[in-house]
This record gives C-alpha cells, structure tokens and sequence, in this order.
C-alpha cells in the first residue's frame, strides 16, 4: 500500500512533466518512435513528401471512378494501403545495398582486451600538413634561388638575409660544447653584424643589409667550425638539394594520402547512409511479417469497393428501367 506521503510526492512529480504541449512540439513527438511506418496512422512520414501523397492519392480515387462518400472513403483507404506498401519495397532495396554489420569480437573471462584500432586521418588533417608541407618545399626552394645571390654579393633584403643566415647556422658542425652553438637572432651576433640596437628585436625591419654585412656574418659562421665562406656556402647548397628532393617526395607522399582519405570518407559516409537507411532486425522483421498483412487488407478493400460501386450501378439500372 502507497503511503500518503509518497503518493502526494508522486502526484507533485507526474505535474513537472507533462510532454510538448505546443502543436509544433506534439507533431514532432509523436513521430519519435516510427520505425518502420507500415502501422503509421499519417499517411505521410517524416522525409516524405506531402505534395507526392496528395497527387497519388488523387491519381487513385480518378483511376477508381470513386462516387459518393462511402466509395470515396474506400478509395482512400485503397490508397494508404499502397502508400504503404511501397515503403516495404523501399525497406527491401535498402537491405540489399547496405554492408553486412562487422562480426562481433569474442571477449571471454580469459582473453585479453584487444588493441584500439589506430583512427585514420581526416581529410582536414592531412590537408594541414600537406599545406604545412608545401611551405617548408617552398621555404627551401626560396633559399636555394638566395644562395648565388650571396655568392656573387649581391644586395638582399632583411627578411632573406635573416633567411639565409638562419638556415646557415642549421648546415654547421655541432659544436663540441653546447654553449658554443651560434645564435644568429641573439643581440650579440647581431651587433657584431653592425644591425642598430634598435632594430635587434626585428632585424629584418633593417633596410642596412649590404654585401658587407652579409658577408660579416658568413664569416661569423664559418669561423667557429674552421670552415670558408665558401665551403659553407657549398655544404648549405649540397644538403638544401637533398632537402628539397626529400620536400618534394614529402609533398608528393601528402597529396596521394589526401586522395585516399577524401575518397575514403565519401566511402564512409556513403556506408553510413545506407546502414541508415535500413532498419534495425526488429523494424525489417515487422516490415517482411505486414507486407502480405497490408497485401490482404488492400484486396479486401478493392474487393469491397468493386461490390459497393457494381451495387450503385445496379441501383442506377433499376431506377432507368422503373
């Protein structure tokens, strides 16, 4: 037996929620558990489209001379049945094309969880790096075109200077202590090139970037490691080639990988519309059990038709010859 306290606490509660209470809301709820529609009491689901329904049903009542309230409503009843059984036909091709499910995997007291399968990359992913991968191909092709450039002594801008100078340091020797390593953004290289104090935090904003500089800071680099101009200039042309071939292969490698993901995920969102197309086992079960359900009710219902109109015709022949 309830006790009065939990029966007014459970009186309270049902008051807090009652379900969509606007039309709109009440529309939409109750389509929440169609599954299959064959049962539906519209004839119109969601995803279908009025305007079809209104011209077959009108095709049909035409094509079965309906007269009269009673062989129209047999009509329309004529009418939702077929509507219907076309949605089976729908369900059927549906089945056909969609993948089978994958097979489940054994789990059992004594076996051991399987790995995560690696996720493949998005197409989004990988377009990221094959951008970030043709601005390093293009950052080295760039420096490549800057190096006869500095060999002959010719005049560069800030920002290529600074270019060529960063990526020297990168082609040296490791030094044999760690604080010996070149830092051509530090303030002191920089002084040493004669770049103003001012300019120290962007240097490349420094319009003085003449032969003489760039050479001063050639030197700079070179000196350290006991190498010349020249053979630094040499070795950075050397490997920046083995770079840029290894860019290009990179590039390359990128876009074939951007193919594949793209057509991969159109593959898989293809698959994913179709899955969800088709119903579960329990929706295709009740689909293939009311096909000859909804089969029989419409023979019924023509069936009654034909009697009801063959009975106005002969009402009307008997009036004409009264």
């Amino acid at each position: 037996m309830v006790s009065p306290r939990k029966l007014a606490a459970n009186t309270q509660n049902a008051t807090k929620s009652t379900g969509p209470r606007t039309v709109a809301g009440k529309r939409r709820s109750k389509m929440n558990a169609t599954a299959h529609g064959l049962r539906a009491i519209a004839p119109v689901l969601p995803g279908e489209d009025p305007a079809a329904w209104d011209a077959f049903r009108a095709g049909v009542a035409a094509d079965l001379c309906a007269t009269g309230a009673l062989e129209t409503e047999l009509a329309e009843r004529v009418a939702v049945l077929t509507w219907r059984l076309r949605r089976v036909a729908t369900f059927e091709v549906a089945s056909a094309v969609a993948p089978p499910p994958p097979p489940a995997k054994p789990f059992g007291y004594f076996s051991l969880p399987l790995e995560p399968a690696p996720e493949e990359p998005t197409p989004e992913d990988v377009a990221e790096d094959l951008a970030a991968a043709e601005r390093e191909l293009a950052d080295l092709r760039h420096f490549a075109e800057l190096l006869p450039k500095v060999s002959a002594g010719e005049s560069l801008s800030g920002p290529d200077g600074m270019r060529v100078l960063r990526r020297l340091a990168t082609y040296l020797p490791e030094p044999d202590a760690p604080e010996a390593d070149i830092d051509v953004d530090a303030d002191e290289f920089l002084a040493a090139l004669g770049v103003p104090e001012r300019w120290t935090d962007c240097p490349e904003a420094w319009d003085g970037w003449t032969p003489e500089v760039m050479r001063t800071g050639l030197e700079r680099l070179a000196t350290p490691a006991e190498w010349t101009v020249e053979r630094l200039l040499t070795t950075a042309a050397h490997f920046d080639a083995e770079d840029v071939a290894a860019g290009i292969l990179k590039v390359d490698g990128f876009r074939c990988e951007l193919a594949t993901a793209t057509a991969g995920k159109a593959e898989r969102e293809a698959n994913a519309a179709r899955r969800k197309a088709v119903p579960d086992e329990a929706a295709l079960a009740a689909v293939m059990r009311y096909e000859p359900h909804l089969a029989g009710q419409l023979a019924q219902a023509l069936d009654m038709l034909a009697r009801v109109q063959d009975a106005r015709r002969a009402h009307l022949e008997r009036g004409a010859n009264g």
